[in-house]
């Protein structure tokens, strides 16, 4: 029956032969666009279109990240929101300079390194076994080095 099924699948999926490492993947489908200035990449549209606008208002790409991503949070909340982090590579042009922010999810601040030893329980209730969201402390860290635009 069910279990059979399953492992069946299973062992299909084992069966697949890799990817050919010597021969290049082929071309992407995708429209490919020159951009002179800039361009704005987003999981939809609407969320692009917020990030351009903010782009045209002189904000910086910092302004249009941060814009276009909260979008997303509420457009492609199964992917991502206020609830996680991200990581942020940025190039500065003027400075020839790539940086970069962590603003992943931590562990609470009362957490330590073997707190679920003794009860695992603890691992699955309570705020200790929850991460402490990163991603609109990261926003505002971003903002402040490198944002041009007001928050309100």
């Amino acid at each position: 029956g069910k279990q059979k099924s399953i492992s069946k699948v299973q062992f299909q999926y084992l069966e697949l032969d890799p990817p050919d490492l010597e021969s290049p993947l082929p071309p992407s489908k995708s429209h490919l666009g020159e951009f002179g200035a800039a361009a704005v990449v987003s999981n939809g549209r609407p969320c692009a279109a917020i990030g351009r606008e903010i782009l045209r208002k002189n904000g910086s790409a910092i302004d249009a990240l941060i814009a276009t991503m909260l979008c997303d949070g509420v457009n492609c909340f199964h992917n991502m929101g206020l609830g996680g982090g991200f990581l942020l590579t940025y190039y500065i042009k003027a400075d020839n300079k790539v940086v970069t922010l962590n603003a992943r999810e931590a562990a609470p601040a009362a957490a330590t390194r073997d707190m679920f030893h003794q009860n695992k329980t603890l691992a699955q209730t309570g705020g200790l076994s929850v991460a402490v969201p990163g991603e609109l402390r990261g926003y505002h860290e971003a903002w402040k080095k490198y944002g041009r635009l007001s928050w309100a």
